[in-house]
């Protein structure tokens, strides 16, 4: 059965939210969220479709269970609600067993873009807490057998990112040639990865400070209108958003607008070309980066949740913790502008019946995408600390561009 583990804190959630709906309907729910108990219902439901996805179509999670298992980490990380967490935690460690269960080790004749799916996977399996070192130990011996132009499609330590290789077909966001942005920001997440594993990307064992020099490439960034191509608007947004995820640790760190100054200037000013534009899991990532940019963010967020979770269940007062006290009227958009309210209002109306997000004709293993944008926008956030996570990038920033 797909609900997996009963901890104890889900029991508390099925006690304080109305927890599943199932089902297959793609008509988005009509509402119009005020309080904090709106949003945090919306993000568990759609916790409970990937877990749900994760574990029905096993074709589709052997190509993307990583993914599943990132996105989830990243709920983990941005949400400063414990019950959801908990619940975050739980569903993760469920999916990774799957996905262990089907990546065990290193195959004799594997190539390179197996050895990334592999990493990957590594990757969000500690993240979560859930070391596989005979996997980690296989893969640092296999990787360096290739070369960096089978991992990265481009050599960074002689050449610009180009666009001159066909992308592949089993790719789920670009169904399209490929661009300079793509061919960057693959090579920044490979890099960053294997950086963070201490495993060798390629003969050359590239790093990320050898991705990240060539953001010049894309500088000074496109202002993106109604008019501008679909595609192109779409390729820039995901190349800065994997800047900032890279340099925020995927959630954890909070980075300072001030470093990041071209690169925040423009998330801020395109929230509204995005909505324009109809596009939820576009308008979700502006949201998302925005606030890792700690912009709509109430930094006290996470002790409010503490204090109103800790001392009604311990003294038995009442069983419905999420919708007491302060949680049943706290408004949900009280440190955010006009904008943010708005764009967040209109991915809540955006969520269907079934948990998931993505227009009807996004098909049904592809939703994960959009389901998985839309909770990092709606989750409130909660940072560790300060980026860049990988050092020398701050001063990179500084004082070289």
């Amino acid at each position: 059965e797909y609900m997996g583990e009963h901890s104890m804190s889900m029991l508390l959630l099925c006690a304080s939210l109305v927890c599943v709906v199932s089902g297959s309907e793609l008509t988005p729910e009509v509402r119009n969220a005020t309080t904090r108990f709106d949003v945090d219902e919306a993000i568990l439901k759609g916790l409970e479709y990937l877990y749900r996805q994760a574990l029905a179509d096993d074709t589709h999670f052997a190509k993307y269970g990583h993914d599943y298992l990132m996105c989830i980490d990243g709920v983990i990380e941005r949400s400063t609600n414990p019950l959801i967490v908990h619940r975050a935690e739980d569903i993760a460690r469920a999916v990774a067993r799957k996905w262990k269960g089907l990546f065990s080790e290193v195959p004799e004749d594997v190539n390179a873009a197996e050895l990334s799916h592999l990493m990957f996977g590594l990757f969000a399996l500690e993240r979560i807490g859930l070391p596989f070192r005979t996997l980690k130990n296989q893969l640092r011996e296999a990787m360096p057998h290739f070369e960096t132009m089978e991992y990265l499609h481009f050599d960074p330590l002689d050449e610009a990112p180009g666009a001159d290789f066909p992308l592949p077909k089993s790719n789920p966001m670009h169904k399209h040639i490929n661009t300079a942005e793509i061919v960057w920001y693959n090579a920044l997440v490979h890099a960053y990865v294997a950086q963070k594993l201490r495993l060798p990307l390629g003969h050359h064992r590239i790093q990320y400070k050898d991705i990240i020099t060539h953001i010049t490439s894309l500088r000074p960034y496109k202002h993106i209108t109604n008019n501008t191509n679909h595609i192109h608007a779409i390729d820039l947004l995901y190349a800065l958003t994997n800047l900032v995820w890279t340099l925020s640790d995927y959630g954890k760190l909070r980075l300072d607008r001030n470093v990041l100054e071209m690169e925040f200037a423009w998330f801020r000013d395109h929230l509204k070309p995005y909505l324009a534009l109809n596009d939820e899991t576009a308008v979700a990532i502006v949201i998302d980066c925005l606030k890792l940019f700690g912009e709509g963010v109430d930094d006290d967020a996470h002790e409010h949740s503490l204090a109103l979770f800790a001392s009604p269940l311990i003294e038995g007062e009442d069983s419905n913790i999420v919708k007491s006290g302060k949680e049943k009227s706290r408004n949900a958009f009280g440190h955010m502008n006009k904008d943010m309210e708005a764009a967040l209002q209109y991915l809540l109306a955006r969520q269907n019946p079934n948990g998931s997000w993505g227009q009807s004709d996004v098909a049904e293993q592809d939703r994960y995408h959009p389901t998985c944008a839309c909770l990092y926008a709606l989750c409130e956030h909660s940072h560790d600390g300060y980026g860049p996570s990988i050092p020398g990038i701050h001063k990179f920033f500084k004082d070289e561009l």
